[in-house]
């Protein structure tokens, strides 16, 4: 059984706002949050501060610049990271509902089916949407539990 938060209602678009298009191209390989980050990095990059951008911007946009390259036949396939397929297929796995995020005061669990705990990180996280942003996951995939 997936997670609870993989029934959180999605937000519903607002009254007479065109439905999302299907995404194609190298859009169609990243995640909502991370089309998000996307497009605020382009923003940061031309119109702010490029030292300002975080380590997750600049490694968002090292991969898309990575993909735009395959795309067009100029460059070799990426050596494999490990940590980062990894990391990559859990934001995955926690955005489709197979495992979930629970926050607690003094601990963050990730659970599996029917509650299973898979891990347990000792720390105080602030708030969910922080931890959310943290992980690169969507917010309605964390349980605050505190």
């Amino acid at each position: 059984m997936p997670h609870e938060a993989a029934h959180a209602e999605p937000s519903t678009p607002a009254a007479g706002a065109r439905p999302a298009p299907p995404l194609v191209g190298v859009s169609a390989l990243f995640m909502p949050d991370e089309l998000e980050c996307l497009v605020r990095t382009a923003a940061d990059a031309v119109y702010g501060d490029p030292d300002d951008l975080s380590s997750r911007q600049l490694d968002m946009a090292a991969r898309a610049r990575v993909l735009m390259d395959l795309e067009t036949g100029d460059a070799e396939p990426p050596a494999v990271n490990g940590t980062a397929v990894l990391a990559d297929a859990l934001r995955a796995l926690a955005a489709q509902g197979f495992i979930g995020v629970d926050l607690y005061p003094d601990h963050v669990e990730i659970v599996g089916p029917d509650d299973a705990s898979l891990h347990i990180v000792h720390c105080r996280i602030t708030s969910a949407p922080v931890l959310a942003a943290l992980l690169g996951i969507p917010e309605h995939v964390i349980h605050d539990a505190r």
